[in-house]
């Protein structure tokens, strides 16, 4: 039997998670399309799903404190019914599975492409699972201490991007 970490993070380390999570996002995702489309006005988009992401985050915080002791499958199932709560969260899950894949391989690819040009991006995938898995193990806390502690350094990292951008 699986047995579940009962670390706990408050909702600021929680959207600090989120926030870097956007910031990464959108500097691997770089969205062609819709910059060609909206030409300067592409920022708005990440308003926009800036702005979505925190109701999401609002959404969790909510159903975390109507519920606090259950699983996120066992909110599903409480509020949807056991078979369509169990399949939600199973599409869910899936989703997720979906979403960590292609992040992982749009890491790999932006790595092998911009930073370490020639390196195998499998080599570059394998390292970036094995970060995962050292995260994984030591447990939510350690992940949203560690996030904490280069939160700064992101964000300054992120203005001096957009500072060296050409006009």
């Amino acid at each position: 039997m699986i047995k579940l970490e009962k670390g706990k993070i408050s909702s600021g380390e929680f959207l600090i998670l989120v926030i870097i999570f956007t910031i990464g996002g959108s500097i691997l995702n770089v969205p062609a399309l819709l910059v060609n489309l909206a030409k300067q006005d592409a920022w708005i988009s990440y308003l926009i799903t800036t702005l979505v992401s925190l109701c999401f985050v609002f959404l969790y915080n909510k159903l975390a404190s109507i519920y606090p002791s259950k699983t996120y499958v066992e909110v599903n199932e409480k509020i949807l019914g056991k078979w369509v709560g169990k399949v939600s969260a199973l599409l869910f899950l899936f989703y997720i599975l979906y979403l960590l894949s292609a992040l992982l391989y749009e890491i790999g690819s932006f790595s092998t492409t911009q930073i370490l040009v020639g390196t195998p991006i499998e080599m570059i995938m394998i390292l970036f699972l094995l970060t995962c898995i050292i995260g994984v193990r030591l447990g939510l806390e350690v992940i949203s201490r560690t996030a904490l502690i280069f939160f700064p350094w992101i964000v300054f990292m992120l203005f001096m991007l957009f500072f060296w951008l050409p006009p």
